[in-house]
């Protein structure tokens, strides 16, 4: 796997899921702090990998992306709950 066309098929899949996931969150709540998050995880994501050749802040850069997405998912999973737990749903 350690392929250029894996790694970048990876992340373009992992972002259209993301967006989907998110977009359908937003119309729920309507929050944007959830999308604002993962997009700054997925870009810092892709920079890592443009950057792959300057070391271990790659590596960080990398794994903080990594966690601002599922921030960003875990966010817009909370947003969801509220929203159906003020319809009584």
């Amino acid at each position: 796997m350690g392929s250029g066309a894996v790694e970048w098929g990876l992340v373009g899949s992992s972002g259209v899921i993301a967006f989907l996931a998110l977009r359908k969150g937003h119309r729920i709540h309507g929050q944007q702090a959830p999308r604002l998050v993962a997009l700054l995880g997925f870009l810092a994501v892709v920079v890592s990998i443009l950057l792959e050749s300057m070391g271990v802040w790659v590596t960080v850069l990398r794994v903080l992306g990594g966690f601002a997405l599922v921030l960003g998912h875990t966010l817009n999973g909370l947003g969801c709950r509220v929203c159906a737990l003020k319809r009584g749903l």
